[in-house]
This record gives C-alpha cells, structure tokens and sequence, in this order.
C-alpha cells in the first residue's frame, strides 16, 4: 500500500507515517527541509521517502506525478494525507494579513492543488480499477466552530469543510473515497509557532487583555490535548475501512468542546465567548 502524507515531519503527519509503516505501508512523505527529510528517513527506515515540497509553490505540485514515478517508482497511490497546515492567532482588525495569506495558500489551496495532482495515481483516470483510493482531509473543530482570534485559519478550515463534501459526491463516479478529520486539540508543535508574535500584535491596544485570556485559554487547551497517534489512528481506520463515515471528530473533552456547542443557540455561544474573554462593549 503506497500513502502519501503531507506535512510529515512533524505532529499528526509525523504519527500517521510511522503508524503506517508500522503495519507494513510505505510512505512518501512531504517536507520542507532536506536535512529534516535525511532525519526522517533514518528514523523511520526503508518503508519511507520524502519530497521536498511547499505547497505555495505550483510548479512542484504539478510534478509531482512524475517525480513520484521517476524518482521512486509509484504508479499508483493507495492513501492521500492532506495534513500539511498553518495556524497564526491573532485579533483579525490587527493581523498582519501576510499570515492570512499563508493560511488560505497552504491549508486551501495548496491542499487542493496536492489533490488535483494526485489524483489520477489514486484511480481518477481508471474507473474500473480493482482497489480505489482514497482522500484523507486534515480539518479542525475550527472547521465547524469559530473561534474569536482565529478568523484566517477558521475560514481555511471551513473551506477544507466544504471542499471535501462537494469532492466526495463528484469521485463517486470513480469509487474514491474523501475522508475528514476533523481533531481538537493535538498536543503538536502548530500552535506553538502560530502563538510567537501574539503579545507584541496586541500590546496597547484595545484586544490586548482578551488576547492574553485568549492565550491562557490556549494553553488550558494544549494542556488537556489529545497525543497526535490518536488523531493518527483515526487517519488509519479511515483508510482501511470499506465504509468510512465521512467525518471523524478526534477531541478531548468531547462533551465541552463538540456535544454541548452544537446544542445551544449562537447567539448564547456569541455572548459566553465574548464574557469570557472580555469582548463586551462596555
């Protein structure tokens, strides 16, 4: 079984690819640094590869076809991981809208062109072939919920949302399935790097004390997280599995994160999000 798994050095696409490996697939796994990629392979052994890639960049995406089939002799994938993503927080009135730009670039587009590119090596030129792929999506809760501070990368996941339902009806004709994974919290390095500059986007103005709730709310998260092999085995199951539900939550505390939001009006979620970190107009 051939899985190709973006963003693998690290996190979810890190635990997926030696989940995988660990019950006899091989992987190709996408990275951006080369000394990374070296790493991974001695870590990770023969059942593995790397390409370097960023999604932002088109031309390498269209290659990729060719370079999987020149390079390492895959002519066929079994599994695609669009894992690969970027988060940045930050008050949307005071963000540098470079970061925005990257989110919708990497966790969007770049997703859907990875897609567009691979999918004929997943059987979308070969309807009648025996085992047909299928398309695993990296989302988030964010991708259902919007969170204050997180407009940029709420709008790529809702997006992700929305791009994998219309996806899965229209490769029906093919027999590929489309997957989403949809986590909570995961105890992985994204918001660590997404969280760097916040202090210094807010200081002095006039989100800077929610800001800081926000940050603390955070790291309650971070906190109760879930290990990134649990989102990993889900990853899994969704692929193997003959009928796969087309969405999996993967979240901590499931009742107070998922359950409960779903069942109150917006309107009661607007007014307890903005008391609880201080967004009220006094």
């Amino acid at each position: 079984m051939n899985v190709f798994i973006s963003g693998a050095s690290t996190g979810i696409g890190l635990a997926t690819s030696q989940l995988f490996i660990a019950r006899g697939a091989r992987v190709i796994g996408s990275v951006r640094d080369q000394e990374v990629g070296d790493n991974l392979k001695k870590e990770l052994g023969e059942n593995f590869d790397y390409v370097l890639l960023d999604l932002r960049d088109q031309k390498a995406i269209a290659e990729l076809p060719h370079l999987l089939k020149s390079r390492f002799s895959i002519s066929e994938l079994h599994i695609l991981v669009n894992n690969a993503g970027r988060a940045y927080a930050a008050p949307f009135l005071e963000q540098n809208f470079t970061e925005i730009t990257e989110m919708i670039e990497i966790n969007v587009l770049g997703l859907m062109r990875l897609t567009q590119s691979l999918l004929p090596l997943l059987g979308a030129s070969r309807p009648l072939r025996t085992r047909m792929g299928r398309v695993i999506n990296i989302s988030s809760i964010s991708g259902l919920v919007g969170t204050p501070f997180l407009a940029g990368y709420v709008a790529s996941k809702h997006a992700v949302e929305g791009f994998s339902e219309s996806l899965r009806r229209e490769l029906q004709i093919f027999g590929i399935g489309v997957v989403v994974i949809g986590p909570g919290s995961v105890n992985t390095p994204i918001w660590k790097k997404g969280l760097t500059s916040l202090e210094k986007i807010t200081r002095g103005g006039i989100y800077e004390n929610s800001f800081k709730k926000f940050i603390r709310f955070v790291e309650d998260e971070i906190a109760h997280s879930l290990p990134a092999v649990q989102v990993a085995e889900a990853i899994y199951h969704a692929s193997l599995v003959q009928k796969p539900k087309q969405r999996y939550a993967v979240i901590p505390r499931p009742f107070r994160n998922s359950i409960l939001p779903a069942l109150l009006p917006k309107s009661f979620l607007d007014e307890s999000m903005a008391k609880a970190l201080g967004l009220t107009k006094e």
